[in-house]
């Protein structure tokens, strides 16, 4: 038996899951180097690299949405996700490959264009991936607690892809050197990067597309074209997105992602300077992750199972909003052990660990939400337009290293943070500056967030009784 009522072998939940290790790897770079990179290393005002990244989200924002509804009304032979998938493959790999690797003696006013126009290729190449294949869930699945599984999956795969590339980034490719006594501010280091990262996504995109191949056939077919013209598309567009849980789960996400955002582009900055941490000791600390994959991966299914995926993500929330600000506040009022000592690194270890695992389940279970409100609008409008409701969550998820970045950057430059600055050099007045304005910012988001998680309606009960609306209307 296959088909979205059957249960999905390992194997089956592998090769979906695979496809999120591409936006892994691009996530890893966008939101954790590549404020680094273009302050840092090639020294562009971080102003600059946080109007580079909103450019390039505001074109997100408008393209998400579309590729959402054509792949939804998308009628081939290969289904209505697989062709964008595939074609999305290599343009994704070599637009992050030459994001890295910009050309020599630029000016800032050139840089400043090339990063835009690289940002804007990067985002809407992986968004042609990530919108059908993250909408795949729909197809595969319509079991409340199977989706969860699914998406497990699929988060597991980018938490690894993102710590290997981090762990590489720090321990190999930007190892100080005799030419970069700073590691971080050698561009070649950042050039191996996107190799490596382009070559893994070419196999990961290519490896789920194909281990996906198999179940077009048992997929729903795509409904027969309405002849809409542009304004009715874009009215159609409007009606779905204006579903009052499709609304609360975008604010939700975005909010949420915010926060992620600005935490993990900020998180570079603490560790080298706040922290002062060495390039092995930031390597440690992301190794000691891969035990908060294994943990949060686990955990969100049981949640799900015990309390329901709603009441689950609000404890996340709640939870992901004490761990680092209380780290940094505690720091700035000199209350813990100092810098450099083995008591500060076992803090940092475990609290990386807890933060860790807070993130992934709350970012399953928030995903597995969304997927839920398909079904939802579905029994209220007939249609079933999974990969425009998944584009709000890709669109989302890029906020993590899009307004994320932009709000970081403004950080930097408010506390004065210099360019090409060494760890160890950098004044203590301007290092606390960067934990007081970020920790209101991150609070604050975490309940904006929070407050959307709570007004969620669908429960398992509804959730059922939308399947069994579906079915007779089917009939």
């Amino acid at each position: 038996m296959d088909g979205p009522a059957a249960r999905k072998s390992v194997l089956d939940k592998i090769g979906y899951g695979a496809g999120s290790i591409a936006f892994g790897v691009k996530d890893n770079g966008f939101g954790t180097l590549l404020i680094l990179f273009y302050n840092q290393a090639l020294g562009l005002p971080a102003s600059t690299v946080g109007l580079a990244v909103m450019i390039s989200l505001v074109v997100d924002a408008v393209m998400d949405p579309l590729i959402g509804h054509v792949s939804d009304n998308w009628r081939s032979r290969w289904g209505r996700r697989h062709p964008f998938m595939y074609a999305s493959i290599i343009p994704t790999a070599l637009g992050f490959y030459l994001l890295w690797n910009p050309p020599s003696a630029l000016t800032h006013g050139q840089l400043f264009l090339y990063l835009v126009c690289l940002s804007i290729a990067v985002r809407f190449s992986i968004s042609l991936f990530e919108i059908p294949s993250h909408s795949l869930v729909v197809e595969l699945a319509e079991d409340y607690d199977e989706r969860t599984s699914l998406l497990s999956y699929r988060q597991f795969f980018g938490w690894i892809a993102g710590l290997l590339l981090s762990i590489a980034s720090f321990s190999v490719f930007l190892r100080p050197t005799e030419a970069y006594p700073v590691g971080t501010l050698n561009p070649q280091g950042y050039a191996t990067y996107g190799l490596v990262g382009a070559l893994i996504m070419v196999a990961a995109m290519l490896g789920s597309s194909l281990a996906t191949h198999k179940h077009i056939k048992t997929f729903a077919p795509t409904p027969a074209s309405r002849g809409l013209n542009l304004f009715q598309t874009l009215r159609e567009i409007f009606n779905a997105v204006s579903h009052r849980p499709y609304l609360i789960m975008v604010g939700a996400t975005v909010f949420g992602a915010m926060a992620g955002g600005v935490a993990s582009s900020m998180l570079v900055y603490f560790r080298l300077f706040f922290w002062g941490l060495t390039n092995d000791q930031i390597s440690i600390i992301i190794a000691g992750n891969f035990a908060s994959v294994a943990v949060g991966v686990f955990l969100a299914g049981r949640l799900s199972k015990w309390i329901g995926k709603k009441w689950g993500a609000a404890a996340m929330l709640v939870l992901s909003m004490t761990v680092n600000p209380s780290l940094y506040m505690l720091r700035v009022v000199d209350v813990l052990p100092e810098n450099g000592s083995t008591p500060l690194l076992t803090i940092l270890i475990l609290a990386s660990f807890l933060n860790t695992v807070f993130t992934i389940v709350g970012s399953i279970l928030s995903a597995a939400m969304m997927a839920d409100v398909v079904e939802d609008a579905q029994a209220r409008t007939g249609r079933k337009t999974p990969g425009l409701y998944f584009a709000a969550n890709s669109f989302a998820l890029q906020c993590v290293s899009g307004a994320g970045v932009i709000i970081a950057t403004t950080i930097i430059d408010l506390a004065g943070f210099p360019v090409g600055a060494k760890p160890g050099q950098v004044p203590q007045e301007t290092l606390n500056r960067l934990a007081i304005y970020e920790v209101p910012i991150l609070v604050g988001l975490y309940i904006c967030a929070l407050v959307c998680v709570l007004l969620y309606p669908i429960t398992r009960q509804r959730h059922a009784d939308n399947l069994q609306a579906i079915a007779r209307s089917a009939t």
